[in-house]
């Protein structure tokens, strides 16, 4: 029950969703969950290790986030989950070789269920320079949860390398309506500059470059949003 408990405030609160959690702040909705989890984690599962590793890699502890990754596949080697968290942690971390065979793994456990991983293989491509294959990714998931604002970013930047700035600009205005409609400003590249959490400079180089050639704002003289992104 209160690993149930855990996820449920965990996803919630990342999504933005606390206020209909019954708490007003992000650090309340966190709180909960990480309260929920300590006590789920009396006894260890996969599940409880994959969430421990997803509120590290949010942190910036990318160490801490793949050892718990790493726990959760080792309870389970069949665990499709567990290697999508572990893929997570490895691409912020900047180890991209690492996360793109823990995705194969991902994708070879549950190949009926590809849609998830869509994402991460878009960014770990991205940062790796195959801007026209993180595109295609980008451009899956975003088709498959086009209501999800976070993924929009990395499109735009691969947009932006790959010099396609028509479609950049029709992501810029997809993803911005999104932020609207969930009461937030719109995104500008110092938004992105400030609270971005991949651990290596080359990768937030590669991303905020993306973002310029895009043709998103660039927002340096405009206090960045107070939502924490990923």
């Amino acid at each position: 029950a209160h690993l149930s408990l855990a996820a449920a405030w965990w996803w919630s609160t990342r999504r933005g969703e606390y206020l209909v959690m019954g708490v007003t702040t992000y650090p309340e909705g966190l709180a909960e969950a990480k309260s929920h989890l300590k006590a789920a984690m009396k006894t260890p599962t996969p599940l409880g290790h994959r969430i421990q590793s997803e509120m590290y890699r949010s942190a910036g502890q990318f160490d801490e986030a793949i050892a718990e990754a790493e726990r959760a596949v080792a309870l389970d080697r069949n665990n499709t989950e567990g290697y999508k968290a572990l893929a997570s942690a490895q691409i912020w971390a900047g180890r991209l070789n690492d996360a793109m065979k823990s995705l194969q793994t991902a994708d070879r456990l549950d190949p009926e269920n590809l849609r998830p991983n869509w994402a991460y293989h878009g960014v770990a491509n991205l940062l790796l320079g195959n801007y026209a294959e993180a595109a295609r990714y980008l451009e899956l998931s975003v088709a498959a949860r086009p209501n999800l604002d976070w993924t929009y970013r990395y499109l735009i930047a691969a947009y932006g390398h790959l010099g396609g700035t028509e479609k950049a600009k029709e992501a810029i205005q997809k993803m911005n309506e999104l932020r609207i409609a969930n009461g937030y400003r719109p995104w500008t590249v110092a938004d992105v500059a400030s609270f971005s959490t991949l651990k290596r400079d080359k990768d937030k180089e590669t991303l905020l470059l993306g973002l310029t050639k895009a043709g998103l704002p660039s927002g340096g003289d405009v206090e960045a949003t107070s939502q924490r992104i990923d």
